[in-house]
C-alpha cells in the first residue's frame, strides 16, 4: 500500500488525490488476500481438535479486524 501511495506521489503534488487513486487500484487485491486468508483460517474450524478450531476462528477475526483497519479511510 505504500509502495504504490510513493509510486503514485511521483505523477501529483496533491495528497489526497494520491492516497483516493492509491485506495481505488490496491482495494481489490487487498480485499481478495484478506478473505481468502480468513477463509483459510476459517476452514480450520473443521478440524477434529477443539483447540485447532479455535485457534482458526479467532485468526479469521484477527485477519477480518486488519483487513478493516488497513482499508478505513481517515476523513479529514
Amino acid at each position: 500500500m505504500i509502495a504504490k501511495y510513493y509510486e503514485e506521489l511521483k505523477y501529483s503534488d496533491d495528497k489526497k488525490e494520491v492516497f483516493t487513486s492509491t485506495m481505488k487500484k490496491i482495494i481489490t487485491p487487498v480485499m481478495m488476500a484478506g478473505l481468502t486468508t480468513m477463509a483459510g483460517f476459517i476452514s480450520l474450524i473443521t478440524a477434529p481438535l477443539p483447540t485447532f478450531a479455535e485457534f482458526g476462528a479467532f485468526l479469521a477475526f484477527g485477519v477480518f479486524l486488519a483487513l478493516l483497519f488497513a482499508l478505513r479511510q481517515r476523513r479529514s
